[in-house]
């Protein structure tokens, strides 16, 4: 599977909405975090999202004997099948995923139509190393979400705290200015804090919902929960 990695430059790093990427490996081509004019109408039967990984090399600490990013595959695993099943009645949902390489952040599987086997396929190849550029990523999700036609979502499940240039609370807040000023639709941000006491007020400050899974049943729990929270018809009483 060919990867594609992000690069930006420092106009992001100052927070003014605007992302110059470095094309490498067949980057998309985009340019900022800003929608494009006239904004995009909302199908509000259809959503949008984007899955974020952490693959930093803390991912590859164990927890009860068991690697992180291990736990986390299992845990994916689950929550496809829950899309692929609301899928296949709907047809309603686009989906990609983004993860981390040496500290870049990597398009694992491009956004666009929800493709199972992609995703779930993809996840055995992600292999833990360097950082974890989360400010970075969400830029990137947010650029990705604003050319979609659902209710916009990014899942980011992560088990340290930030560690490149962009905060990841004040781009939240650029973000929601820019969509408020341009009437763009929201983007609805989970944050999945697997295993860490890494503080993500920054974010929770600007609208975005965290949850915290010390270990790898609470994290099916919860990713079990938040797709309940996105896809209301994709599970039952009995789904915990």
């Amino acid at each position: 599977m060919k990867f594609r990695y992000v690069a930006f430059g420092a106009a992001l790093y100052a927070l003014s909405g605007c992302v110059n990427p470095t094309e490498e490996v067949g980057l998309l081509d985009f340019t900022d975090i800003t929608p494009p004019s006239p904004v995009i109408k909302i199908n509000p039967n259809m959503r949008s999202v984007e899955f974020i990984i952490d693959t930093s090399r803390s991912m590859n600490e164990k927890v009860d004997g068991t690697r992180k990013i291990d736990s986390a595959r299992a845990s994916l695993r689950v929550i496809l099948d829950m899309y692929d099943e609301h899928n296949d009645r709907f047809r309603n949902i686009q989906a990609g995923l983004l993860s981390y390489s040496g500290g870049q952040v990597v398009e694992t599987v491009p956004f666009g139509d929800f493709d199972h086997a992609a995703l779930a396929g993809s996840l055995d190849g992600l292999k833990p190393s360097g950082n974890t550029p989360l400010g970075t990523s969400l830029a990137h999700a947010e650029s990705i979400l604003n050319r979609s036609h659902g209710g916009r979502y990014v899942v980011a499940l992560t088990d340290g705290k930030n560690t490149d240039r962009i905060n990841p609370g004040s781009l939240l807040g650029k973000i929601n200015e820019i969509n408020a000023s341009t009437g763009d639709a929201p983007t609805n941000i989970y944050i999945i804090a697997f295993n860490t006491d890494a503080s993500f007020q920054g974010l929770v400050d600007q609208g975005a919902t965290l949850y915290h899974a010390a270990d790898a049943l609470k994290l099916t729990e919860i990713l079990k929960q938040v797709t309940g929270e996105i896809l209301p018809e994709a599970i039952g009483p009995d789904a915990f």
